[in-house]
């Protein structure tokens, strides 16, 4: 789903068009896993001389705050960029269960935007890649020449995530905590024994069962002769 997300907002860059107002209730996803980006309320044209702002006439925000890149809330000028930025912190939420600016009240979420940095994803998800950290924060710089230049760079490297194995190179696997007390103790001579061990066993109850159905069939037929005497 998430490659499908940058796919459609490069869909609207190439059309000329700037979302401004990128957060999780405009991305739909229907059944069959399509990704719609809805809301394009105030979305601007690429290269539309109209100044900036955050603020609507009666001092409202224009946008939703807690998605906003540092410099769509200052007014600043705004490009595909910010709509990654707004990308990057909503898969951030997505990756983490929590948004890392919000604050208690809109205008500390503005202030954390503008001044914190967002933290590593391994202080929320201690089991996220490294990789997955860097792509997300990258998203995330407050200066807009330091994230991806376009949503096809973001789309490139988390394709490229998912043909990262899981565990880095040069990581080892915990051992498999054996459920068997006969198994950790034949462990200790070596998997061969054990081995051997299983063959006889399984041997075993062949073997038995093969005897139990041989001497039921010969109590059978010596039960039908005695009736027929």
């Amino acid at each position: 789903v998430v490659p499908k997300i940058c796919e459609a907002l490069q869909f609207a860059h190439n059309e000329g068009i700037l979302h401004r107002d990128i957060k999780p209730e405009n991305i739909l996803v229907d059944v069959r896993g399509r990704v719609k980006i809805a809301d394009f309320g105030i979305a601007k044209l690429v290269g539309d001389s109209q100044p900036e702002t955050a603020l609507t006439g009666s001092g409202g925000t224009l946008g939703t705050p807690h998605y906003m890149a540092p410099e769509q809330l200052e007014g600043r000028p705004v490009d595909g960029r910010t709509d990654i930025y707004a990308l990057g912190l909503v898969l951030y939420e997505m990756a983490t269960g929590t948004n890392p600016f919000l604050g208690r009240t809109p205008p500390s979420t503005i202030a954390n935007i503008l001044k914190l940095e967002a933290p590593s994803l391994r202080q929320y998800t201690p089991t996220a890649p490294a990789e997955l950290d860097r792509i997300l924060l990258k998203c995330l710089h407050k200066c807009p020449e330091e994230r991806y230049q376009s949503a096809r760079e973001l789309l490139v490297d988390l394709r490229n995530l998912r043909r990262v194995p899981a565990e880095s190179p040069g990581t080892s696997r915990a051992p498999e905590i054996e459920s068997s007390l006969l198994r950790r103790f034949f462990s200790l001579a070596g998997e061969s024994p054990y081995r051997r061990w299983e063959t006889m066993h399984l041997g075993f109850v062949i073997w038995f069962v093969l005897q139990r159905y041989l001497v039921s069939r010969f109590w059978a037929v010596i039960a039908y002769k005695w009736c027929c005497i």
